[in-house]
């Protein structure tokens, strides 16, 4: 729950990160800040085209992938059925001797479920409501080294742009989307027994490339300390790869399993979960709990 809390804050900076960029462009000139004027005013543009997600989400997710990690998660018992969903409970966990593989598609439908089911899926701020959905989760470049790690959120902020009806902010709606498309990209290298780094790939909103979106980010460090870039997009990604693997400092789904799951062989020793890798198999990504002798 605090993974998932700590993602919305990031999620609603973007938010005022829009509005902030509107107001401050024509405030402060580019021989103060040596900002691209021209180049930035356009990117403002490109935010309020609707964007295609036919084209923007190449790893969709179904029903019957939320219905196959049920099925995984139930082979150790770790899950409590609710409705159409479930919920984690560890007090049950029964590891066997084999590995839990879930595919990019199925993480992204637990992770969506989890979210549904604790939060009904709405960012809740003051007085506004801000819908949101994981659109997708998608692995790429898996390698015993680690995998690229990929997901998509969109929020639907047309109440707080329908609220901008008063003067100056009613000037600057117009640039507002309604919706926030947020496609972050980290590169997940692993050092072994649950040991991980995150690094930043690409950051993008809506329909703005890399380049655009850095852009707006080199604005944005001169009216407050977001941080950089690249210190932003980690910031996003991190709060799904510790929400799936995890440390002592963000109890992730793997580092539970570790944490509660050892099982007694006596003079063999436990079984437990030894690590984490990333795969490809007959052209499709997955994530796998490597369960073995401890």
């Amino acid at each position: 729950m605090k993974l998932i809390k700590r993602l919305f804050m990031f999620l609603l900076f973007l938010v005022f990160l829009v509005i902030l960029v509107v107001v401050g462009l024509y405030v402060y000139v580019q021989a103060t800040y040596n900002i691209n004027l021209f180049t930035v005013g356009n990117s403002l543009v490109k935010l309020t085209y609707e964007v295609d997600e036919n084209k923007l989400i190449t790893n969709p997710y179904t029903e019957d992938d939320l219905i196959s990690s049920k099925t995984q998660l139930n082979k150790i018992n770790v899950i409590t059925e609710k409705d159409n969903g479930y919920t984690f409970d560890y007090s049950n966990l029964n590891l066997e001797e084999m590995d839990i593989k879930l595919s990019d598609k199925e993480c992204a439908a637990f992770f969506s479920q989890f979210c549904e089911e604790s939060m009904n899926s709405t960012i809740k701020n003051g007085n506004f409501n801000i819908p949101f959905e994981i659109l997708q989760v998608d692995f790429f470049d898996c390698s015993s080294e680690g995998a690229n790690f990929n997901v998509i959120i969109r929020l639907d902020i047309r109440e707080i742009k329908n609220s901008l009806n008063e003067f100056p902010l009613n000037l600057i709606s117009g640039y507002i989307p309604n919706y926030l498309y947020i496609s972050s990209t980290v590169i997940v290298k692993d050092l072994g027994e649950l040991n991980y780094t995150i690094n930043s790939k690409e950051l993008k909103i809506n329909n703005l490339e890399t380049e655009e979106c850095m852009e707006i980010f080199s604005i944005l460090k001169n009216f407050i300390q977001l941080g950089t870039y690249e210190e932003f997009n980690i910031n996003i990604g991190k709060i799904f790869v510790d929400g799936l693997i995890g440390n002592s400092s963000s109890e992730g789904f793997t580092y539970s399993l570790k944490k509660e799951g050892n099982k007694d062989l006596g003079p063999l020793g436990s079984l437990g979960v030894k690590g984490f890798s990333f795969l490809t198999n007959n052209n499709e990504d997955y994530y796998v709990i490597e369960i073995g002798i401890l």
